[in-house]
């Protein structure tokens, strides 16, 4: 198979995306990743800032790599799979590298392309564990996509929060880690649940969906608020700024629910989510950490706007079949 296999697969799926979203929202999302790009190579003009990009690009794809449930079945299926997959993280993160070549550190494409070739090579897929009984207890059954989630990466997910709880102190460095736990639950929404989990307490779609993003946004909160509110007091003057950054995590959660609704087919595995997800994310919120305009902060709520009917209107097909 060409080296490309997994670039036209990414680009089939962009162009469903795309249809999806119609004439109008399309161009309006298309403006606003070319005024990203602008921005972005604003901040390459520091130099501090380019290297912030930088690890932040790099953090993303190797969050992606290692969470990535098809990585298996490319390397044991794909020729030189490796090669595949870096051309597939180069073609995604374009809008991302583009600013750094015209910039004044254009060597740092240099190192982003060594380290996705590193990444690309990243065989490891973290063990599923079903033991950690005892999280029933503090994360309700009706919750199970966190249950799940958190008994399958149970390790990372500790590991994670473990350092982020140790550098809550520091100024932005928390955020940077909360952004990767982001990344790790975006993976909780990737597997469609049976028809007979779907609605257990038998209600309409508006409400399964309303009271599904309300539970996980409370879950979420109880998670990041303990790291929020410690870098607070450290830094009192980034209360405001840990406010937006928690809304927007929330918010991006709520999208990722609503892109698991919007294509639910009992027992389906929605592979390729929690890509679009993780760069939503790095859209969105990379111009906000670096201290930059954060003019794309609306993104993931306009998408929310745009898919909750879609949600709602699959979920119609199968709660009254």
């Amino acid at each position: 198979m060409p080296d490309t296999i997994l670039i036209k697969i990414r680009l089939i799926q962009l162009k469903r995306e795309i249809k999806l979203l119609g004439p109008v929202y399309s161009p309006l999302i298309i403006l606003l990743l070319i005024f990203f790009d602008y921005k972005l190579f604003v901040l390459y003009s520091s130099p501090v800032y380019a290297l912030y990009c930088t690890a932040l690009t790099v953090s993303a794809i190797l969050s992606v790599q290692l969470i990535r449930r098809d990585k298996s079945f490319v390397f044991l299926h794909l020729e030189n799979a490796w090669r595949k997959i870096f051309l597939e993280y180069t073609v995604l993160t374009l809008p991302v590298i583009i600013p750094s070549v015209f910039s004044p550190y254009p060597y740092l494409i240099l190192v982003i392309l060594i380290l996705y070739a590193l990444i690309a090579r990243v065989k490891h897929v973290f063990l599923k564990r079903t033991r950690m009984g005892f999280l029933g207890k503090i994360i309700s059954p009706v919750n199970f996509e966190w249950l799940s989630g958190v008994r399958k990466h149970s390790i990372i997910f500790a590991f994670l929060y473990a350092v982020t709880l140790s550098v809550s102190g520091i100024i932005i460095l928390p955020l940077l880690c909360l952004w990767l736990i982001t990344v790790l639950l975006m993976g909780f929404y990737r597997e469609c649940e049976p028809l007979n989990m779907l609605n257990p307490c038998d209600v309409n779609a508006y409400r399964l969906l309303n009271k599904k993003i309300i539970r996980h946004s409370a879950l979420l909160a109880c998670v990041y608020l303990p790291i929020l509110i410690i870098n607070s007091i450290f830094n009192p003057a980034l209360i405001i700024f840990n406010i937006v950054f928690l809304v927007v995590q929330i918010t991006v959660l709520t999208l990722a629910i609503l892109f698991k609704y919007r294509l639910y087919t009992p027992g389906d595995m929605l592979h390729g989510n929690e890509i679009y997800l993780v760069f939503i994310q790095v859209f969105t919120i990379l111009p906000f950490i670096m201290g930059g305009i954060p003019f794309l902060l609306p993104l993931p709520l306009f998408l929310c706007v745009k898919y909750y009917r879609e949600a709602e209107n699959n979920l119609n097909d199968y709660l009254y079949a």
